[in-house]
């Protein structure tokens, strides 16, 4: 599939469907992710995308700019 960026560079994926994707103790599970060659920016590995964090409740800490998933 092709894509463009949040930086506007565009590109081409593969659609895939994660069995389960964790991050620390939140777990989801069928997951739908894109897999690129090329890095979204310096240092950035992955993104994170609504297909995981849809399955918590978001809350933004702005004093640090935190963000913590609670299960739902």
């Amino acid at each position: 599939m092709r894509l463009t960026l949040a930086n506007g560079t565009r590109t081409e994926g593969l659609e895939v469907t994660l069995r389960s994707v964790q991050l620390d103790t939140h777990r989801a599970t069928n997951v739908k992710a894109v897999i690129v060659d090329q890095a979204p920016g310096a240092g950035v590995v992955g993104l994170l995308g609504n297909s995981f964090l849809k399955n918590f409740k978001l809350e933004l800490e702005p004093s640090t700019g935190r963000l913590n998933l609670r299960d739902q």
